[in-house]
């Protein structure tokens, strides 16, 4: 699943240097903020003794992100994830806990424009940041720290000259281990979706 995924974001990346590369439009300079939500169907947790895995469903992350256009139509910048769930699978070893996880992340993007007015895009990207988990049990607090990596695929959609809907499939591996005994993991496929706002200048 690893070597697929780094397949994946390999063959991303070339698609959108080749794309700027070939691109002679210019976009006026512009910073835009995204603000939206990022739905995992799947979660898990394995406890490392005794070995075992359970599964929790729905979970949702309120995002929000800025980005530069640093030329053409190519984007970089930072932003926060925020995920707050009570976690009590439905089977499998008996557990229970509130977890908060917060993702901070960097991501670039390339937008290959749709129509002439250059206002709606399809995008490509990727990103790669630090995840922080605390959780909240009867016997205590504990939190831990891991490495977060995904891409997306999808549509920047105009709604006015400076405010645009994201629809984005996303593709999705997150791994932090809690004091050597709990690992949680975000993995596979999700969605993410928001509005966004063009500052140019």
């Amino acid at each position: 699943m690893n070597i697929r995924f780094l397949l994946i974001m390999i063959l991303l990346s070339t698609s959108m240097v080749s794309a700027e590369q070939k691109s002679d439009l210019a976009s006026p300079e512009r910073i835009t903020a995204r603000l939206g939500v990022l739905y995992i169907p799947v979660g898990a947790i394995k406890f490392i003794p005794p070995d075992t895995e359970n599964d929790f469903y729905d979970n949702f992350a309120f995002r929000i992100s800025a980005e530069y256009f640093i030329s053409g139509f190519f984007s970089l910048g930072p932003g926060i994830e925020y995920l707050i769930k009570h976690v009590e699978p439905e089977q499998g070893y008996p557990f229970e806990a509130d977890i908060k996880l917060y993702n901070f992340y960097f991501d670039c993007r390339y937008g290959y424009p749709l129509t002439d007015s250059e206002t709606n895009y399809l995008v490509m990207g990727m990103g790669s940041g630090i995840g922080n988990l605390q959780e909240s049990m009867e016997l205590g607090d504990a939190r831990g720290t891991g490495f977060c990596l995904y891409g997306l695929f999808g549509f920047d959609i105009a709604l006015s000259n400076d405010i645009g809907l994201d629809i984005l499939y996303r593709y999705q591996t997150i791994r932090i281990t809690i004091d050597g005994e709990r690992n949680y993991r975000f993995e596979g496929s999700g969605l993410q979706a928001g509005l966004n706002y063009r500052f140019k200048f």
